[in-house]
């Protein structure tokens, strides 16, 4: 599953993230959503995000995957940590 996350917020236009591959981090306490792609100059890479990325969180609540970051992003009100 991917989301393109200028679907759901702004800044975040040019990002796509999936869901994490068992076995993707080196970290096995490193779970979330991966940064599948980032469109060199969209607002997402002059965010600081890049490929590879890992969501851990959202706004301080914990986010393991797709649609958990979809729900928070919807959540946010404009406002993003």
């Amino acid at each position: 599953m991917s989301l393109a996350g200028g679907d759901t917020f702004a800044r975040l236009q040019g990002v796509e993230f999936r869901n994490m591959d068992p076995g993707h981090s080196r970290h096995s306490d490193a779970q979330g959503p991966v940064v599948a792609s980032v469109e060199q100059g969209s607002p997402a890479w002059r965010s600081g995000i890049r490929e590879g990325d890992i969501v851990l969180a959202v706004n301080r609540a914990r986010i393991r995957n797709v649609d958990e970051l979809s729900a928070a992003l919807e959540r946010s009100g404009g406002l993003v940590v």
